[in-house]
């Protein structure tokens, strides 16, 4: 998987995650997601109803990221995600 953070206009509480898989060697895309940051928590949130009703969060820390997809309304951990930061040149 290939997750790319993009901050559309000027507000620092927004990210859109652009996720890719690679096939063949070559990235193809799959989704995106509008995230918003949560102060209190520390997490970016994103709540969505495409086939199911779930919110996925992340915390990042340094250069890693931990994410949680939990279904909505029952609150069912779905899965977990580690994903660690490598910047591109």
């Amino acid at each position: 998987m290939v997750y790319v953070f993009e901050q559309p206009g000027t507000r620092r509480d927004r990210v859109v995650l652009k996720a890719s898989k690679i096939v063949n060697g070559a990235p193809v895309p799959m989704y995106e997601v509008a995230f918003t940051y949560a102060p209190a928590t520390k997490t970016w949130n994103s709540e969505f109803k495409p086939r199911i009703h779930g919110r996925w969060s992340y915390q990042v820390t340094d250069s890693v990221m931990h994410g949680t997809l939990v279904e909505l309304p029952s609150g069912r951990l779905a899965r977990r995600v580690l994903v660690r930061r490598i910047i591109s040149q």
